[in-house]
């Protein structure tokens, strides 16, 4: 047996084995705020006036479909985006 071992005792120092250990506690919260132009609702789309006549080849028919498609894809995002947000609370009269 080593003699550093054979000569060692108890150590006085530890703490006793009934005491708790420390209780950590966590609280998140999460609010959720949404910009206010959210709120607004979406603008009606353009219609085209009387007497509109729209011609283009078929680039510019391409660019317009695209443009079209870009909007609507745009239009639904936001609507999506505008359902997740909390309803404003409403002051007390």
């Amino acid at each position: 047996m080593l003699s550093a071992c054979a000569s060692s005792g108890p150590i006085a120092d530890a703490a006793p084995a009934s005491e708790p250990n420390p209780v950590v506690e966590v609280r998140r919260e999460v609010i959720i705020e949404c910009p206010a132009e959210l709120a607004n609702p979406p603008q009606a789309r353009p219609q085209p006036g009387p007497g509109a006549v729209l011609e283009y080849n078929g680039p510019g028919r391409d660019y317009l479909a695209a443009l079209i498609g870009w909007g609507g894809a745009l239009f639904d995002t936001l609507t999506d985006a505008r359902a997740q947000c909390p309803e404003p609370e409403k002051a007390a009269d």
